[in-house]
């Protein structure tokens, strides 16, 4: 993929994530900020180890862990995105569970989802810059 066709992916990505949130679209919005986050931490192990897999977050926090080299990580960042990595699997996975122990509410479980989307958001802009910041530091 061309870095034209890479902006343009990411430019209408992130304004359909943008729309998504103004417009309550709370899993839209969470589904394209993972989308997008775990794409850019792609991108960034592509280029120091030479390789290029699709993999889950949870994994790709561990291969940042593992191949990145450790004065270029962003520890507290890592802990940012593993943290809302579980806020947005919890709200998402909530959804529709039902059982005795789980009677929340509807209002309740969307509103668990509009926190982790707006918490997306930042995160996923932070994730950005900073591979940006360390893909020039390579």
């Amino acid at each position: 993929m061309s870095g034209k066709q890479r902006a343009e992916l990411y430019r209408n990505g992130i304004g359909r994530a943008e729309r998504a949130l103004r417009e309550g679209f709370w899993l839209e919005a969470i589904t394209l900020q993972e989308s997008l986050i775990s794409d850019r931490l792609e991108y960034l192990l592509a280029h120091v180890t030479g390789q290029h897999r699709h993999t889950t977050l949870a994994d790709l926090l561990n291969r940042i862990e593992r191949d990145v080299p450790t004065h270029l990580i962003d520890n507290d960042l890592m802990k940012e995105v593993n943290a809302w990595r579980q806020q947005r699997t919890a709200a998402l996975h909530m959804m529709m569970k039902f059982s005795s122990k789980q009677e929340t509410p509807w209002l309740e479980r969307l509103t668990r989802c509009r926190e982790a989307a707006w918490e997306g958001r930042i995160v996923m802009r932070q994730v950005d810059s900073w591979v940006r910041r360390t893909k020039r530091r390579l």
